[in-house]
């Protein structure tokens, strides 16, 4: 295995300077919860395995409000988050399965939390005061909500 020394981006590179560790968790807790991946799903691309190109459409489809240190609610979504990740972390160079497989193993290894997750994500969604637009895509309505400037 060769050493990383540098960073490739085949088309685009989004990337997102946390102000602490809390804050990076909390993103990472939303943007992995269930509700978000449905909630995207009416505007991502189909490819030979599903849906794709997940992009920021998470940012555009779903109200998610700036970290706040002092709001319980994402101290606690952080939290779970990090719980996740230092139990995926001892299994997850172990893991051999291509990266969807793994990725899957991965959701089902720390499902129980990422339910708790789901949660907490769709309660905090329900605080925000955003519009739904509505999406259609194959007989499916699905009200979402945008927490992004759409001048």
């Amino acid at each position: 295995m060769l050493p990383i020394r540098g960073l490739i981006a085949e088309s685009v590179c989004y990337r997102f300077y946390a102000h602490s560790e809390e804050e990076a968790l909390y993103l990472c807790g939303i943007l992995n919860s269930e509700i978000v991946n449905e909630a995207i799903k009416p505007y991502q691309p189909q490819g030979l395995m599903g849906e794709r190109h997940v992009h920021r459409r998470p940012f555009e489809a779903c109200p998610i409000p700036l970290f706040d240190a002092k709001d319980s609610l994402h101290l606690r979504i952080a939290d779970l988050a990090k719980e996740c990740r230092e139990q995926l972390l001892p299994i997850a160079r172990k893991m051999k399965s291509p990266i969807a497989t793994a990725r899957a193993d991965a959701r089902k290894f720390v499902r129980g939390k990422l339910n708790q997750l789901d949660e907490l994500v769709r309660k905090l969604f329900s605080k925000t005061q955003f519009s739904a637009p509505v999406a259609k895509k194959k007989n499916q309505t699905c009200k979402l909500s945008s927490s992004i400037d759409q001048n």
